[in-house]
């Protein structure tokens, strides 16, 4: 079995409140792994402190650097970053996400055995803002042709796949995780799902104004990769969502919402 080895990006932007978290998770799984470990970190300008907790933590730890791409919207940097990668595999862990480290070191484990495979996706806790636990959400790798259906926090891809037409598509700044998953599962990237959580992630990252434009970036994406039905078929649904939403009440909807999941075998179980 050959030596399993990680970069880990993440790009930043007044994350002050949650940072340390993120860190901590890290250094946490470095530690149960060590040698293996690169963390690459493109922040956006912060102005809460953020980036003073990077120098520190950077400062204690060789094997992470921290930048500042004023002005460069979330693609861009995660590309930039890419150029200094130097492992077999990538995670992209946000500012307000954290590693489960002994359950990714299981997942890690699993990494460096395959060679059948280009991307493994764990399942991950779900946070509300306050950092409350709701539940969680699953894989379905099979519904990635309807929908983006993995786990950025808790997915682990071969670097190779970002090389060239790979690289994040800095020109849909918003669903561009989305437009990646989806454009791998069309290059014939191999996927398998790890039953395990292994990360968090917290809601509220996302404005309804910023889930309407991700939903017609990824429209507009796909109906330019001549992927006319599925594009129609996410758009319509969201936008049939987005209108319940704003005809009734939160409390009824949030209610209809769990009875829907439930009755769908959803992979959100919260």
């Amino acid at each position: 079995m050959r030596a399993f080895s990680l970069t880990i990006i993440t790009p930043t932007f007044n994350c002050a409140g949650t940072i340390r978290e993120t860190l901590a998770s890290i250094e946490q799984f470095e530690s149960l792994l060590p040698g293996s470990v690169q963390h690459l970190i493109g922040d956006a300008g912060s102005t809460d402190g953020t980036f003073d907790v990077l120098n520190q933590y950077q400062a204690r730890h060789a094997w992470a650097a921290a930048h500042t791409f004023r002005g460069m919207n979330i693609p861009a940097t995660l590309n930039q970053l890419m150029k200094s990668a130097v492992s077999e595999w990538v995670l992209v862990l946000n500012g307000d996400d954290a590693m489960l480290p002994q359950q990714f070191a299981q997942i890690a484990r699993d990494a460096s055995a395959a060679d059948d495979v280009d991307v493994l996706c764990g399942d991950v806790l779900v946070l509300s803002p306050e950092g409350k636990s709701l539940g969680s959400r699953g894989c379905r790798i099979e519904r990635i042709e309807d929908f983006m259906a993995v786990n950025h926090p808790a997915m682990l891809a071969k670097r190779s796949l970002f090389a060239g037409p790979g690289a994040f598509n800095e020109s849909t700044p918003t669903a561009y995780d989305y437009i990646w998953t989806w454009t791998a599962h069309r290059a014939k990237a191999r996927f398998r799902h790890v039953p395990l959580i292994v990360a968090q992630a917290r809601l509220g990252g996302i404005s309804e104004r910023r889930a309407h434009r991700a939903a017609r970036e990824v429209f507009l994406f796909k109906i330019r990769s001549g992927a006319w039905y599925s594009a129609t078929k996410n758009y319509a649904g969201f936008v049939s969502k987005s209108v319940i939403r704003a005809m009734f009440p939160s409390s009824l909807t949030d209610r209809a919402t769990r009875i829907y999941r439930g009755l769908t075998r959803s992979v959100d179980h919260y």
